[in-house]
Formats: structure tokens, sequence, C-alpha cells
């Protein structure tokens, strides 16, 4: 499996059982529910399959909700496809159901109260330009004419910022800010140990094809090797006709990838408790690539030492050992980090006797191995992580 973790985005093409239970064994980590689309019912359903499959799998499958942001959706389409022609007509109208495919609904009325002739329209996540040329607020009707493809965009749903739609303008190819702007978001969230997705239109031409392009699995490995926590799959695998090969291919493509990335040793903070944090987290890697650990184990209350110790990339397994079901869960999307529920502790000393036994138990490690482990003293203190303890398996804990 690949230490880069894997989001699908579930939807009519992904949310019968037995696809959902092959995504799960192709390598999701994540299951993205997008609130945009569809309603709770379905939403509920879908989650309750979730957590069936992911329990009968072994396999711990966290959900992402993803909430409706300022895009403007439209109503249903009928025959459900849409195709235009370049200087095609399309009226829009505030109706639920649109009448024909010349005619759709946006049920949204302030945006026909808000329309003016002349103004830009995209539809399609900004492929499609449309003109709008005859605005009617007093029949909340407003017709545009398709312009023809614009350039597509290569976006990032990463710290929840997009590049945006528009077409690239004299200065943007002068000086190509907006291709640093996706490499320095993930720089800044892996110093702060904050994880990053990288997503929008990764695996595109895989919506109707079994292979991606070249382009698209460098983008990929381009985003992994920046220092990426996760990649998303959203169309491919919500309405795409390949899902499952989709998810597979992002698998695949990681783990190609992660062969050269390398581990990164970044400055500590100046001063504070998160210097402390920090210092131990950097030794702990130092320790287990030198000592040619077999695992790194993080005892963590809050999910933030794991985090700390994942930042830097290392070679050795991270396993993150915590006795709240919140931080478990969270866990499932950091880098790299394959996350333990075990029950409540009364000390350090018994969380861990607990951890080296989950590990022998999942056959992880075998006598003789090494396991560098860090905790915190006194145990359940979040951000308190101020020891580093050498573990040889077989050895009493």
């Amino acid at each position: 499996m690949p230490r880069t973790k894997i989001v699908c985005t579930i939807g009519p093409a992904s949310e019968d059982e037995g696809t959902l239970r092959a995504l799960i064994r192709a390598g999701m980590d994540v299951a993205r529910i997008n609130f945009s689309h569809e309603n709770h019912a379905i939403h509920a359903r879908r989650i309750e399959l979730l957590r069936r499959l992911a329990h009968e799998e072994g396999r711990l499958i966290a959900l992402l909700g993803d909430l409706q942001g300022p895009k403007i959706r439209l109503g249903e389409v009928p025959g459900g496809e849409l195709k235009l022609a370049k200087g095609e007509r399309l009226t829009l109208v505030p109706d639920l159901r649109g009448v024909d495919t010349q005619e759709i609904s946006v049920p949204h009325p302030e945006f026909f109260v808000a329309a003016q002739q002349g103004m830009r329209l995209w539809l399609g996540d900004g492929q499609i330009e449309l003109q709008l040329v005859e605005a009617s607020p007093e029949r909340l009707v407003t017709e545009v004419v398709a312009g023809g493809l614009v350039h597509s965009r290569q976006g990032i749903a990463a710290p929840g910022i997009d590049l945006g739609i528009d077409p690239l303008t004299e200065k943007d190819l002068r000086d190509l800010e907006f291709a640093l702007v996706q490499k320095e978001l993930i720089r800044r969230a892996n110093r702060a140990a904050i994880p990053v997705i990288t997503a929008t239109q990764m695996l595109e031409s895989m919506l109707e094809r079994p292979r991606p392009t070249r382009a698209e699995a460098s983008e990929v490995a381009n985003a992994i090797l920046d220092g990426t926590d996760a990649v998303m799959l959203s169309g491919e695998t919500a309405v795409g006709r390949h899902p499952l090969e989709a998810a597979r291919v992002m698998a695949e493509i990681a783990v190609a990838a992660e062969r050269h990335l390398a581990y990164r040793e970044w400055p500590s903070p100046p001063s504070g408790g998160e210097g402390v944090t920090d210092a131990v987290s950097q030794a702990c890697c130092r320790m287990a690539q030198e000592l040619a650990a077999k695992v790194i184990l993080t005892t963590t209350s809050s999910g933030y030492t794991a985090r700390m110790v994942a930042r830097h990339r290392p070679a050795t397994p991270i396993l993150a050992v915590t006795s709240r079901e919140g931080t478990y869960r969270r866990l499932a999307l950091v880098w790299g980090v394959e996350p333990l529920l075990v029950e409540r502790p009364a000390n350090t000393d018994e969380l861990i006797a607990h951890s080296v036994q989950a590990v022998q138990q999942r056959g992880i490690a075998r006598a003789g191995d090494i396991l560098v482990i860090t905790a915190g003293v006194p145990h359940g203190l979040p951000g308190h992580t101020n020891m580093i303890k050498v573990h040889v398996v077989g050895e009493p804990a």
C-alpha cells in the first residue's frame, strides 16, 4: 500500500457494495462525501455501508464531509447530458427541471436578479464558457451563448484554496506565479504539520478512459514529491466509468513516486513547547534511520506528535497509538501514518506496554526488531511529547 493517502469521492458510480469493497482493497483511505450533490438520506445510506464494509475488511476508512461552497449548481439536466456547439443558444430558467436540452434549470433565484447582459459564465467547472446575451429579471429567464472551451484549471483542494477557472493572462505566462502556488501551500502545510490534500481533476481523463495521460500521472507524482499528505479523486470515482481503475492507478503512481521521496529535516521553531516536540520528532526520525528500526511508534492524544513525525517523510513506517477515537479516525489522512486504537491506559508506561504488545500481535515486528517510541510524560497532555525510547522486541517494555 502507498504511504500517501488516497481520498475517493463516493457517488453513483461507486456506491454499490461490490465497488466500495473493491475501492477499500485497492487502497482508499478516506471516503469523501460531497454534500453539494444528492440528499442526506442517500449520504446516510452510503456512510452506513462504508462503515460496515471497512469493519469487515479490517480497515480504517475515514469520512471526509465536503460542504457546498459558493459554486452555483444546475438543476436536473434533461437526458442527463449537456452538449453545446459554439454559437448555440441556451436558456437558463429558475425552475427545478428544464424542459429540454436547450433549457436548463438553475434553482437559485438570486442568480437571475444579479445577471446582467455581457457577463461571462462557465459551466462544467470552467471548461465551457458562456456569454450572457439577454437577462430578463421580470421573466427570470437568462439566455447565454456557448463560446467554446476555455483553459482547463489545475486546481488544488489543499488547505481549501483553488487556483481558479479564469483563462491565463499574459502576466500569468510571464511570471508563472500560479504554477508555484500549489508547491508553496504544500511546503507551508508540511512545516506546520497540517495535513494537505491535492485534488481537482487529477486523473480527469479517467472519467472516460481506463488509463490516465502521462501529464496526469506526472501531476500526481509531483504533488507527492512536493510533500502532499493525500491525493484525491473526485469525478473519477463518483461518476466516472472506471472508478476502481482510477483508485488502483492512483495507488500505483503513489508507490512509484514514494521511492524517490527524500527524508527531510525541517528547522526547529525558535522556542516554546512546539520546539520540544519538533526536536523529539526529528531525533526520532534520525534514530530510526540510523538504527534501521522496524517501526516508529508514536503515542499520541491529539495526533500532533504523529503529524510532526510524518512531516519529515521518514522511510520507517509510522504507527500512531491513541486511545481517542476522533484522533484515530483523523490520522487516516496523515501521510505514512497507520493509526491504532487502544484502551485508555493509566499512565505512559502502560500505554507503551500496550503499544508494543499490539505491534507484536499484528505481526508488524518480531523478536529482535527495533522500535523507536515517542511519548509524553505525564500521559494525556496534548502536544506534550518529551520522551524517546529505543525498544528491542522481546525485551521488557
